[in-house]
């Protein structure tokens, strides 16, 4: 496990024992998300400007490669991370994409001295993993996030619905993929 008080973080990963330098600063894992997240689609043309984004030579073996890229990014300190990008639903709670201003001002608020164009992407998901629940983001994340149930009152089911409509991330999905999931849902009514 990374000790990142005294081990120095990865700039390389290692496929079938050779080193292969990444792009490991978070701004361009960043805009390696927001790609995935805007290209839906598998295609090799795709997968492989993914791979490019991250490497700066892309190794031969392109399976190893996508695995070792995917473990790259979703790594977390202690493999915890309170915000996390994800819900227990597997629904999103924050979108690099649609959150760059609360995912900027959060982050500038709470680390002041650190300068956002540096840092490693460890860094910056330990920072984004231990935002206090007083800003923004982290309020919206759990908005989002929030599991309406029956021990909720009326005003609480209220507020927590709208500012789940207020602070929707887009739905990105083809209209396709909205008929099938909505076909999906008649079939289980």
């Amino acid at each position: 496990m990374l000790n990142m008080l005294t081990d120095e973080l990865p700039k390389s990963v290692e496929i079938d024992g050779l080193e292969y330098p990444v792009k490991y600063l978070a701004k361009d894992i960043i805009k390696l998300s927001v790609f995935i997240e805007n290209n839906r689609d598998f295609s090799t043309e795709t997968v492989l400007t993914e791979l490019g984004m991250f490497y700066y030579t892309v190794p031969p073996d392109t399976q190893k490669a996508m695995v070792k890229m995917l473990e790259f990014y979703q790594y977390s300190i202690n493999n915890y991370n309170k915000s996390g990008s994800q819900n227990k639903d597997d629904k999103a709670a924050y979108s690099y994409d649609s959150d760059a201003s609360l995912i900027y001002s959060a982050l500038t608020q709470q680390y002041p001295s650190k300068d956002l164009n540096n840092l490693h992407w460890f860094e910056f998901k330990s920072l984004i993993g231990n935002l206090t629940d007083d800003c923004l983001l982290a309020k919206v994340i759990r908005w989002r996030s929030i599991k309406l149930d029956n021990n909720m009152n009326k005003q609480e089911k209220a507020f927590y619905r709208k500012m789940k409509r207020e602070y929707a991330l887009p739905d990105k999905r083809t209209q396709e993929e909205k008929d099938a999931d909505f076909g999906a849902c008649l079939f289980y009514l």
